[in-house]
């Protein structure tokens, strides 16, 4: 795989991602969930619906084989000490 390749298919992922999120977050608030007059006008409510969101994806998402799981951790760490 070309770094071309791999950020065209990224973002194609990003984008997907996000459409799905959009698509939880609003099914969280259909379903009755959360009663949005127990917020506050901040970020509190919308990061918890994200998180689950996020939570539902991971194990949506998760790579099925010991090897990609592997790499997963891999890229995590040294994606980490990256940022630090």
């Amino acid at each position: 795989m070309t770094k071309a390749q791999f950020r065209k298919k990224y973002k194609e992922l990003v984008k997907r991602t996000a459409k799905l999120l959009e698509m939880f977050g609003e099914s969280a608030l259909k379903s009755g969930a959360v009663d949005l007059n127990n917020w506050s006008d901040d970020y509190r409510l919308p990061k918890v619906i994200l998180t689950a969101g996020l939570q539902d994806m991971h194990s949506a998402w998760r790579p099925l084989n010991d090897n990609d799981r592997k790499e997963v951790v891999n890229v995590h760490i040294m994606t980490i000490f990256d940022h630090a």
